[in-house]
């Protein structure tokens, strides 16, 4: 039956699906979707709420959108080639779908409707034939039962198993056969699809268009219903019943007017205990379900779905009420809307406040947040002692030592060159002359000139004259280097003091400004303090243990259980206590590098929650994460609310948390998701001075790009535009070469015909461009996908001499191409599933873990591939499967170049992370990545503004081509953005930015005094550096640690640092006055950039200075900031050990006669009493 659709050109057809092999013709594009067709992506992972109900009995169902299929229809006696999503293609369905008629076949709009066919005839029996072989029954037993079958015999698929019975009653060599063949149905996947069709016919036919990506998951839960109740003993049988009636549930929901509660998430979570199961509005109006829904929940979902929409365009997680109903206002009128908004509000899936509307779960993340933030405040607080201006200090000295090593060994080898050279040139010169060649300029010159160490500004007036026997390879520690000469950035002291002093810190900052430095730097300070004192406090009480007078109390003991202790704790896989963590994959990859720490996605860390075991309560046991203390947050403009919300809900709850630092770029794109998370942590934390701008930029081969990045935020916030400082200018009506030595080029194309010039320049570029010989250093980014789309192509031709795309339409991936994943996902790697153990051994280096190790890869046997990871294809194979005749699988190797491999099955990389060409992608997709080259194609289009301009060009690390015109590029900087309206920073403001920073203070003195702890607590598995030690189990933070306090005066009393503490707050809040996203006057941008260019020529300056005296240094120096400025506490004098200790111990102050807590302190002396504390 055909029926002609209401919209022009389409077609209504309802037939059944022929069976023939030919009929189904899988879309041979490796399963994947077309971009106008595709889903919108729900999100991956669930909310702490959503887990919980999860591990508490919760339905969740995998969503997976069905592929693209070609299928016939047999429609009367006229058949149509159909291709479109068919989740189900088998003979016995009926379909009825919407198509419109191509020139070759027809294609479905949207999905089709499903019946099972009944009332069987002549084709009866070869159906039900092919049914048997579906259920991969043998096919002798097919063949002995159709020859059993009568032939007028008509059988139902929804009776076949009676028919099976018959069959096994008839005879007794008819019995082993029709157990047989009862068991491949009652265990096939199309016997539970039949078995849903007959006892849910409004789930089969409705489902597909509802709920498009669960459909198939659902339908399978109708084998539940035959499992015996006997099975289920040990389940909750409430959880059971949940399980069995959720098909019947939704049955029910589809045939009465309560249908519309699929269209809403939260009411379905609420009474059916489904997650993340929600039908669209238009989904309502394909399957003819929305007229039949009464008025007041027809303008519900036309309200809830305008919410989203915004919430989903703008950025927003809140709107006015009103303009929510004056945007569904032509549709429902005033009174349906505002009857529509109380409905939801009632029903709780929208949270109101005053004139704010919300979608209830992003209300839920930003409270959420802003409450973890406030239980960091109000717990025990962990100030790490640390003189951060040593520690930064040493830092710095290290990196001149290196510098300057390399200097000289370069200055070295040139000369050693220049030698050989000039002996060369004596041999030579008569052949030279010759040949004809002048040589009034020697080759010894020009070598010795190219290897010279650049000389510093002449107005330094300070020459290195570093001794050479003192640069030798073996010992560059002999370098005399004054402390005093050293000179450190105010911004990066200042950030390393608030992570030490407070419980939350936000750091933003512009690329190259030392913000995962300064994280770095403090942390490993931090550990290599905290296993130095635990190492003196140990050697203490083996001093005590082998002297005649405390040996024999207890002491000896007590250590040796210690010690066993220790050693089970590092026997075990080590849990993680400074978790770094990033929103990417790449962003995780080069966090890693920078700091030494291993750092982990966010995705990482949810997935890591969601799989581990859980007892009764919830609560996750082994999981590696469980001893957490700090959280680093980096690329933060990228964090969604959710993932925050999400992780610190986990952290705060099931594990230790007591610190809380976000860094990443306020100026930067935030998140696609709703949310502004970064700028309004940013702003909310202003007021307490837990947020700071690092204004300095460090990396000097980037000077010119940054300082072209801080032009076009300051033009883009206030709306003006003035010419970029480019370096060099390419006119592409007449190109020339681009010299090496430029770092800001524009390519100025023509507006006439964009798409040709645009072609003509990236060919220009990927020939002539300095920085795109190597596609390993460099990257293509754009806004637009179709451009991003035209450079893949011309980079996969100029780069590995192929197309991106085959004769037949599917992507062309060969040894060499550039490709990453474009969404998060889990495959298996060959190569780990044999080489695993081995490298885990290694790179952990404990033999004990061995069995630990081997539990974990049994449980977990798939890698994790993140959406934007960049890989290479080191090689392609394709291999016969063993066991397996003609059959064949496809592998590739994936190298990303920081000694990272995965061998994975094409299809199944295709399936789970969607493979594509990437030497071009977009500015969203590549944010939170960097390159030593970018070219930014500026597009035409007029949706970009200042930000995206911003966010492209600070990828770049040492040289940057834009790409386009002028008028576009004013265009974009000009646009106005459109606010993101959030409330997280008024949540944060309130609950934590209006606490009395004197009753904080003073209550963080008064615990600090008797629960101050310099140590991290439990082992730490994050590696820091192959030199730093494994850590035995120290204390927790909520008892008197083991090491001592540094800060005590010699009466014994703690010294007063929270006040100090917070005067230099105080003083500070003068001096930051600023925000990064508040208007900037001209003279502090100047201010700043000569802090930028200083900071670029200080090392030369440093080195210059090594063997001056300290006046002179002092007077050589270019930095004006005032001293009292920029100030920090001075580190109070150490103690000595004398005024300590008599045995001149550091340590045995904490070694008391008598001790209430043996965490706290070791006890001498046995007492039999315990009712009081002893004094040492």
């Amino acid at each position: 039956m055909a029926l002609q659709s209401p919209i022009a050109g389409l077609k209504t057809i309802t037939g059944y699906i022929l069976p023939e092999e030919q009929a189904v013709q899988p879309n041979k594009d490796d399963g994947l979707e077309s971009e106008d067709e595709e889903e919108e992506g729900q999100p991956e992972f669930l909310d702490m709420k959503e887990m919980n109900s999860v591990s508490s009995g919760g339905n969740m169902f995998k969503s997976l959108v069905p592929t693209s299929k070609e299928v016939s229809i047999l429609v009367g006696k006229k058949t149509y080639k159909v291709e479109g999503r068919f989740p189900l293609c088998d003979p016995w369905w009926e379909v009825t779908c919407t198509i419109r008629l191509g020139r070759l076949k027809a294609f479905v709009k949207g999905y089709p409707f499903y019946r099972l066919r009944t009332h069987l005839k002549s084709e009866g029996r070869s159906l039900l034939s092919l049914f048997l072989t579906a259920c991969k029954a043998q096919a002798d037993h097919v063949k002995m039962f159709m020859d059993w079958l009568p032939t007028d015999r008509r059988v139902e698929l929804v009776n076949v198993l009676d028919v099976l019975q018959e069959f096994e009653d008839s005879s007794l060599e008819h019995e082993a056969v029709a157990q047989q063949l009862k068991s491949s149905v009652n265990c096939s996947v199309v016997w539970t699809h039949v078995k849903a069709a007959s006892l849910y016919p409004g789930i089969m036919k409705y489902l597909p268009t509802l709920l498009p990506g669960q459909y198939l998951d659902i339908i399978k839960r109708a084998r539940i219903e035959d499992i015996p109740e006997t099975s289920a003993m040990d389940e909750d049988p409430q959880n059971e019943q949940r399980k069995t009636n959720v098909l019947s549930k939704l049955e029910e929901l589809i045939n009465t007017n309560n249908v519309w509660k699929l269209g809403f998430n939260y009411i379905m979570f609420k009474e059916l205990h489904l997650i993340r199961c929600e039908a669209k509005l238009e989904a309502f109006k394909l399957c003819d379900l929305f007229s039949a829904i009464p008025l007041l929940q027809r303008n519900a979902l036309i309200l809830y779905a305008e919410l989203k929409k915004h919430c989903r365009v703008t950025g927003s997680t809140y709107i006015t009420q009103e303009m929510l109903v004056d945007k569904i206002f032509s549709e429902t009128g005033a009174d349906g809307a505002w009857a529509a908004l109380h409905f939801l509000v009632t029903q709780g899936v929208l949270m109101k406040e005053s004139t704010k509307v919300a979608l209830r779960n992003l209300l839920k993340y930003e409270k959420g947040i802003a409450e973890c933030l406030t239980g960091l405040v109000q717990g025990d607080p962990w100030k790490i002692h640390l003189d951060v201006k040593e520690v930064l200090r040493e830092a710095q000295i290290k990196r001149l030592r290196a510098k300057a090593c390399e200097k000289h060994n370069a200055t070295m080898k040139s000369k050693d060159d220049a030698n050989t050279s000039a002996s060369a040139a004596e041999n030579s010169t008569a052949v030279f002359e010759q040949l004809g060649i002048d040589l009034d300029q020697p080759g010894t010159s020009s070598m010795v000139h190219n290897g010279e160490t650049p000389s510093c500004d002449d107005s330094e007036n300070t020459t290195l004259t570093i001794k050479e026997e003192n640069l030798t390879s073996d010992s560059d520690s002999d370098l005399d280097i004054d402390p005093s000469t050293i000179e450190l950035d105010c911004d990066q002291v200042r950030a390393a003091e608030m992570m030490c002093a407070n419980p939350v810190t936000v750091i933003s900052g512009k690329g190259g400004c030392g913000k995962t430095t300064v994280v770095s730097l403090v942390f490993k300070a931090a550990m290599e303090q905290q296993t130095s004192d635990l190492e003196e406090v140990q050697k203490a009480c083996e001093d005590f243990q082998n002297d005649s007078h405390g040996s024999s109390n207890g002491l000896a003991l007590d250590v040796h259980e210690e010690k066993n202790h220790s050693e089970k704790s590092i026997s075990n896989e080590k849990s993680v206590e400074v978790l770094l963590t990033a929103p990417t994959g790449r962003a995780a990859s080069l966090l890693t590098k920078r700091t030494g720490f291993t750092a982990y996605t966010m995705h990482q860390v949810l997935w890591s929650f969601m799989t581990v075991d859980k007892d009764r309560s919830g609560n996750p046991q082994d999981w590696k994460f469980s001893k957490v203390r700090v959280l680093v947050v980096d690329e933060g403009s990228l964090v969604s609310v959710q993932i925050l919300h999400s992780i610190l809900s986990m952290l705060t709850k099931h594990a230790q948390l007591q610190k809380f630092i976000i860094l990443g770029d306020v100026r930067q794109l935030p998140s696609i998701e709703p949310g502004n998370t970064l700028y309004d942590l940013f702003e909310g934390l202003r007021r307490v001075r837990w947020a700071i701008e690092m204004r300095t930029n460090h990396r000097a081969e980037s000077e010119l790009i940054v300082r072209n990045a801080g032009l076009i935020s300051e033009m883009g916030k206030k709306k003006y535009y003035k010419p970029l400082d480019f370096d060099a200018t390419i006119d592409m009506t007449n190109p020339s070469a681009v010299p090496s030595d430029k770092r800001f080029i524009f390519i100025k194309i023509s507006s006439d015909n964009f798409s040709f010039d645009l072609q003509e320049a990236i060919l220009f570029l990927l020939k002539e461009a300095p920085g795109l010989k190597d596609h390993i250093l460099s990257q293509f980014v754009a806004f637009r996908r179709k451009d991003c789309e035209l450079i893949n192509e011309l980079c996969c031709r100029h780069y590995s001499n192929h197309t991106t795309k085959t004769a037949k339409k599917t992507f062309n991936f060969q040894v060499g191409d550039k490709v990453c994943c474009t969404k998060n996902g889990y495959v298996t790697d060959y190569d780990k599933k044999e080489t695993s153990l081995a490298d885990i051994r290694a790179s952990h280096n404990r033999a004990e873990s061995q069995q630990d190790d081997q539990k974990k890869e049994k449980k977990e046997k798939k890698e994790r591939l993140c959406n934007g990871e960049i890989f290479f294809i080191k090689d392609d194979v394709t291999k016969s499967v063993e066991n397996e005749k003609n059959k064949m699988v496809r592998q590739l190797t994936l190298d990303d170049k920081s000694d990272r491999q995965v061998t994975c099955n094409y299809k199944e990389l295709q399936r789970e992370c969607k493979l594509r060409h990437s030497w071009a992608r977009t500015i969203h997709t590549f944010q939170g990545s960097e390159a030593e080259t970018i070219v930014y194609i500026l597009g035409d289009s007029p949706a970009q503004n200042w930000q995206h301009v911003y966010t492209a060009v600070t990828r770049g690390q040492k040289r940057v081509y834009v790409v386009g015109t002028e008028y576009d590029l004013e265009g974009a900087i000009r646009k106005r953005i459109t606010p993101r309206n959030t409330r997280l920073c008024g949540f944060v403001n309130t609950k934590v930015g209006q606490q009395d920073p004197l009753t904080t203070s003073a209550s963080t003195q008064r615990q600090a005094e008797t629960t101050l702890n310099h140590s991290f607590g439990h082992s730490q598995s994050t590696p820091v550096a192959s030199q730093t030690p494994i850590r035995p189990q120290m204390l927790s933070s909520t008892r008197p640690s083991c090491a001592r306090n540094l800060y005590t005066d010699k009466n014994g009393e703690g010294d007063q640092t929270s006040n100090i503490s917070l005067q230099d707050d105080m003083a500070f809040s003068q001096a930051y006055s600023w925000s990064p996203m508040d208007s900037c006057d001209e003279a502090g941008r100047v201010q700043n950039e000569n802090m930028t260019e200083l900071s670029n020529h200080v090392d030369d300056a440093l080195l210059a200075t090594l063997s001056s005296s300290p006046n002179e240094s002092s007077r050589g120096s270019k930095r004006t900031i005032a001293e009292d400025i920029y100030s920090t506490p001075s580190k109070l004098p150490k103690q000595t050990a004398s005024e300590e200790s008599p045995m001149v111990s550091s340590r045995l102050n904490l070694l008391s006669l008598s001790s209430p807590d043996i965490k706290s302190s070791r006890q001498l002396f046995q007492d039999d009493t315990h009712s009081h504390r002893g004094q040492p």
